[in-house]
């Protein structure tokens, strides 16, 4: 059995950050093209990342992929018990809709961020107050110059980080990308 499979729900995403990794070729080359099939009940740990799998034109994806790895192991005996982190950079207004089936958040704040990015950063914090039981990383971009509004309390690291061209590959990871379309 594996241990972590970094999964790539979808490419859509609305930062077109110049520094996404996703964007660079030899991160392009390394993902292995899968059917959710493919990978449910297989792993410990599912990271959910894109693009941006809480957009909200991606939730309903993202929900699917959460319930498909719930139900794989629900319905088999052999199946690993698993833990869902999902990485994002939003705060969707449905977050309450995938919380509870969900281990942690790593949200990251972006250079580009403007004032609607911080009222909903404002409400995931919020949000996340009721969800003690969750693990919430922090991750922000060394080069932003908004001032943030941090509710230390409810994230279980934060760290800054510098944007990396090119970006390292994640060792000890099963990098996989959803090619279905649902």
């Amino acid at each position: 059995m594996e241990k972590t499979c970094r999964l790539i729900t979808t490419r859509q995403c609305n930062r077109h950050c110049w520094y996404c990794c996703n964007n660079q070729e030899h991160i392009e080359t390394a993902w292995k093209d899968v059917m959710l099939d493919d990978v449910t009940g297989k792993y410990e740990l599912y990271i959910l990342t894109g693009g941006e799998p809480l957009m909200m034109s991606q939730f309903d994806r993202t929900l699917h992929v959460v319930d498909s790895i719930w139900e794989k192991y629900y319905n088999d005996e052999h199946a690993i018990c698993p833990q869902i982190v999902i990485y994002t950079s939003i705060c969707s207004l449905r977050l309450p809709e995938i919380m509870p089936k969900i281990h942690g958040i790593t949200y990251s704040v972006h250079y580009n961020w403007d004032a609607h990015d911080l009222s909903m950063f404002k409400r995931f914090q919020t949000y996340a107050e009721f969800y003690d039981e969750h693990s919430f990383r922090l991750n922000i971009d060394n080069t932003l110059q908004t001032e943030l509004p941090l509710n230390t309390s409810v994230w279980t690291r934060i760290q800054s980080f510098e944007p990396l061209n090119p970006c390292p590959i994640p060792e000890g990871e099963d990098l996989c990308r959803l090619v279905e379309i649902f």
